[in-house]
């Protein structure tokens, strides 16, 4: 009677055992997808339209620029903004008047 009691006890503790060990690694592949989701979902949102050179640059899609005179610059931004091109603005305080230099991603070219 006490070994078979204790025979029980024992396999209450391994599958206990086995069904925590069942649950880790079902938590763990849980919490992996959903960091692989977050990560798909930040990759998708990027800021459009006016922006930093910094952040520009960071999405690795090549950048192209050109010089914007001082009475041009906002009919640019007005039709940068009008057909979505992601750009920057940069101005070079060294020059009299300021030059305006406009940077956007090389995928927003006309070609």
């Amino acid at each position: 009677m006490q070994e078979e009691i204790e025979e029980k006890s024992v396999r209450l503790a391994i599958s206990g055992t086995r069904l925590t060990g069942r649950a880790l690694a079902s938590a763990i592949r849980a919490y992996l997808r959903h960091r692989a989701n977050k990560n798909l979902a930040s990759i998708d949102e990027h800021i459009q339209g006016k922006q930093s050179i910094d952040e520009l640059v960071k999405q690795n899609q090549g950048v192209s620029s050109m010089v914007v005179g001082d009475a041009g610059i906002r009919a640019f931004e007005k039709i940068a903004k009008k057909y979505g091109v992601d750009f920057a603005i940069m101005k070079d305080k060294n020059e009299k008047p300021p030059v305006y230099t406009a940077f956007f991603k090389a995928r927003d070219t006309d070609g």
